[in-house]
């Protein structure tokens, strides 16, 4: 084999070639790429970054936070400092969240101080739970079943926090409405008003008086 033949199954392999693509084109799209965010770095860092004493809180045995369905509360436990070390995730909170009100962990919703924690892949120290923390959890109404959708689970636990808004909505107005009718029985029963005084008939008078003489 001459040295020019081997210099040229040499470029098929070399670094320093390109090789050509199946179609031909080297166009490069943003399609191509991933960028990093503002949010992904804070996300890193609250991550990975180590706890303060604050953070930490007091020693204890257990990681505790309490779950809120219906007016009954649930606590449940986790190795101590997981939380505050990004240890532990949302997505093991709702698997424990799910035992509790014994149902599929999928089908509940978690809510932390009016957010709604939908990423079981976010830790919660990034969500800013902490030990002792309420948070508050409904289930859909609808039995589990292995067939349907995340798509019909989702619709199924909303309608359910639909439901919930409009028995509260409806309690609202009827107390509403009560107290409107009990300061309308206050006004009738002590502020009377009085009938009008130009149909009032004066009593007539007991005695004529006599006309004056006059005089001579």
């Amino acid at each position: 084999m001459s040295w020019t033949s081997r210099l040229s199954h040499l470029g098929r392999y070399s670094p320093f070639t390109r090789s050509p693509t199946q179609n031909g084109s080297t166009t490069v799209s943003d399609a191509d790429f991933s960028y990093i965010t503002s949010d992904d770095l804070k996300r890193h860092q609250e991550q990975t970054a180590e706890p303060t004493k604050a953070e930490l809180g007091p020693a204890r045995d257990t990681d505790m936070l309490v779950l809120s369905n219906k007016g009954q509360k649930y606590q449940v436990h986790f190795p101590a400092y997981s939380m505050a070390r990004g240890e532990l995730s949302v997505g093991k909170v709702r698997e424990q969240a799910g035992s509790k009100l014994r149902v599929d962990g999928r089908r509940v919703k978690m809510t932390f101080k009016g957010k709604t924690l939908k990423d079981d892949g976010r830790t919660c120290r990034s969500e800013g739970l902490r030990d002792g923390d309420h948070v508050l959890c409904v289930a859909g109404d609808v039995p589990v079943s292995g067939s349907g959708s995340d798509d019909e689970e989702v619709d199924e636990i909303d309608a359910a926090l639909g439901s919930l808004a409009d028995q509260d909505e409806a309690k609202r107005r009827r107390n509403r409405n009560k107290s409107k009718k009990r300061r309308n029985k206050a006004k009738e029963s002590g502020t009377s008003t009085p009938s009008d005084a130009g149909n009032l008939n004066l009593p007539p008078s007991q005695t004529s008086r006599a006309p004056s003489p006059r005089p001579q």
